[in-house]
């Protein structure tokens, strides 16, 4: 199993970004009088916000909650800004270049609409340390029926955990190609922590937050919402490497990470961007420990 902690990097460290210009609505403007509701933008903070009262006000959006509800990221910053149900899209293509500044051992590729993805890096913008090609075609194909037929099924995950981690200033480009409208929930460069093997008898499940409301002739109606992932896991550690797990754990406390419980094919549905809810570590034989992990999903 791994355990991959997303480093920070910020706007400025984003040196390439095809899916600006940010045009999602106008740009705030001081000296505009604004009608409730009124949506607009600011550059600098790469933010939506939405007019609560109308008239001028010159002071920025973001310095005034009671005035501007920030509603969220633009479209062009929405894969950075933590949560994976804010998309950046595009026609055809979407394409990142991220100089982070620091070491990384991963990269993760959370709720992703495309067809393929290709991952390019250099050492600070020399030569290249890194080149793959993945598709994200999920299509299980059993029959010659299916293969001509069955539609194509979107992998909606992807990591990988073999970054060249000895660079100091990786320079790091992530294009999504695909036939229509490619989009990514959230693209997190991370440092990975392998913490042992997952045992038979892991427990994946969804908390679904859809209402269900009944009026008063007592007909149900559906409000469909969000839905996330929860995983329980046991995993077999040796005792030599107990120390450190529960050690790493501590520190990952309430820290939204990208947990891995089976890193291979066909396994991404053991993939989840969240945080663990709850950790034990059972001490059952001298050599032999488990832990368990109860982990849940944001969206």
């Amino acid at each position: 199993m791994y355990i991959l902690k997303p480093i920070d990097y910020t706007f400025a460290q984003v040196t390439a970004n095809t899916a600006l210009p940010e045009s999602d609505f106008p740009a705030w403007a001081a000296a505009t009088s604004y009608t409730v509701g009124t949506k607009v933008i600011r550059a600098t903070t790469h933010r939506i916000y939405q007019n609560l009262i109308a008239g001028v006000d010159a002071t920025l959006p973001e310095n005034a909650p009671s005035r501007w509800l920030d509603v969220g990221p633009t479209n062009a910053y929405a894969f950075m800004d933590g949560y994976s149900s804010t998309i950046t899209s595009k026609l055809y293509n979407v394409s990142f270049t991220i100089a982070p500044g620091q070491r990384i051992s991963s990269i993760a590729l959370i709720n992703v609409v495309g067809e393929t993805v290709f991952i390019t890096a250099t050492n600070n913008g020399a030569e290249q340390i890194y080149n793959k090609t993945i598709t994200m075609d999920a299509t299980q194909v059993a029959t010659v029926y299916d293969w001509f037929f069955e539609e194509f099924e979107q992998k909606p995950d992807h990591v990988e955990v073999d970054f060249p981690e000895a660079y100091n200033n990786p320079v790091i480009t992530v294009t999504i190609a695909g036939s229509s409208t490619v989009s990514i929930g959230r693209l997190a460069l991370t440092k990975a922590y392998e913490i042992g093997e997952v045992e038979y008898g892991a427990g994946i499940n969804i908390k679904d937050y859809s209402v269900t409301t009944t009026d008063v002739n007592n007909v149900k109606t559906l409000t469909k919402k969000p839905n996330s992932k929860l995983m329980n896991f046991r995993v077999v550690l040796n005792q030599s490497e107990t120390n450190r797990v529960n050690k790493l754990l501590r520190t990952l406390s309430s820290v939204p990470c990208i947990f891995i419980g089976v890193n291979a094919e066909d396994y991404e549905y053991t993939i989840a961007h969240g945080f663990y809810q709850d950790f034990k570590i059972i001490l059952p034989l001298p050599k032999i420990n488990y832990c368990d992990l109860v982990i849940e999903e944001i969206i």
